[in-house]
């Protein structure tokens, strides 16, 4: 059926058309306001990790173990030069970056956040804290507590900080490396009398005293070892190893069961050096070596004191002697600057060490045999 629109019909239709074309272009118009007003705003920028000091949070507050071993002290004269080799690290949980390695003494100057990378280049004495590059430090380098950090390396490999928390010039020692080749040799049988322990768990046997040492070897469960040494907490237990530097090595305590008391046995400090003026150790023994006599000329230190293998001041250190620790003089050089001295710890029982920080006890000096400045013998000696 066809249907006949009026005029009127017509002129209401327009009206309505003309009504919604002039909604749609007042809500057309309202929206590109919106968008153009959009563009003016600030866009709002997402956190990032950074290391900008933060407020110390749950997460990133530790608690440590209370230190027992004797402080030891340093003096800015003996730093050993040393170019530190990096290891890769891998921050785990949020911890705070520090001045010092102690978190009541170090000054709080950044934080790390969980799987940020920093490149470790030393840790200190007991291996609880980790130096390592941080560009926001006064001096390039800053501290972490090494629970916050999955080292990508051997932790042994890293150089060794002494006296970083004193406030004075750190030494820093190269890393105590050594390789065993071929299959280690069987332990000895004990001694009549000598300190035991027995082996509980599947161990480690390790360079010096704590897991800062590179490991030379392993001790399985019923394993017998005979005691050498220790550390003054305890701790550490130095054990007779055939295949070890000087035929010792070190284990946690953790795992042994003793057949006796600890306390009989010497003391070492953390660096696995012999501490001959504890008073409630028994002293470290001094062996006496082929062609020299224990009456020699003795000595003892005077300050904290490096010991090197040539009587040069950057040959490589491979101890320390703390302040009033007596020694055994063997020899001295030509210019009477270094001395020769019984060293248990030193490859062939003999180390140098500077003659200006040794107070002579007793013995005659000038009789001693001398040396070159690389460590040989004159005269025929």
């Amino acid at each position: 059926m066809l249907v006949l629109l009026s005029r009127t019909d017509v002129i209401v239709d327009r009206q309505k058309e003309q009504h919604d074309m002039s909604r749609q272009t007042c809500i057309v118009s309202l929206l590109v306001l919106i968008l153009l007003a959009g563009c003016k705003t600030s866009p709002t920028l997402m956190p990032v990790a950074s290391n900008t000091a933060r407020p110390p949070t749950a997460t990133d507050t530790i608690i440590f173990p209370t230190e027992t071993n004797a402080p030891i002290t340093a003096t800015p004269t003996l730093s050993t030069p040393l170019t530190p080799q990096p290891i890769t690290g891998i921050v785990r949980i949020a911890t705070n970056v520090r001045t010092l390695p102690n978190k009541n003494l170090g000054e709080r100057i950044g934080g790390l956040f969980p799987n940020e990378t920093v490149q470790v280049i030393g840790r200190n004495e007991d291996a609880s804290w980790l130096w390592i590059t941080y560009t926001q430090a006064p001096e390039g380098t800053a501290w972490v507590t090494a629970r916050a950090i999955d080292l990508k390396g051997e932790m042994g490999h890293l150089a060794i900080v002494i006296g970083a928390d004193t406030g004075l010039t750190p030494q820093v020692l190269p890393p105590f490396l050594y390789t065993i080749t071929g299959t280690p040799l069987p332990l000895n049988l004990p001694p009549a009398g000598a300190l035991t322990a027995r082996v509980n768990y599947i161990t480690n046997v390790r360079v010096g005293p704590g897991t800062g040492f590179v490991s030379i070897g392993t001790l399985l469960p019923g394993s017998v070892v005979t005691l050498t040494g220790r550390l003054k907490n305890n701790s550490w237990l130095q054990i007779d190893y055939p295949s070890g530097p000087g035929h010792r090595a070190w284990i946690s305590a953790n795992v042994l069961t003793l057949d006796g008391n600890p306390s009989i046995l010497p003391i070492y400090n953390l660096l696995g050096t012999p501490v001959a003026d504890e008073n409630n150790g028994t002293p470290a023994p001094i062996i006496p070596l082929p062609g020299t006599l224990p009456s020699g000329p003795s000595g003892k230190t005077v300050i904290l004191l490096n010991v090197r293998l040539a009587p040069d001041q950057n040959s490589q250190a491979i101890g320390v002697l703390k302040p009033q620790t007596q020694v055994v003089i063997l020899g001295r050089t030509q210019k009477g600057d270094w001395y020769l001295i019984q060293f248990a710890s030193a490859p062939n029982g003999r180390a140098w060490v500077a003659a200006e920080f040794i107070e002579i006890l007793s013995g005659d000096i000038d009789s001693l045999p001398l040396y070159d400045e690389q460590g040989n013998p004159l005269g025929g000696l």
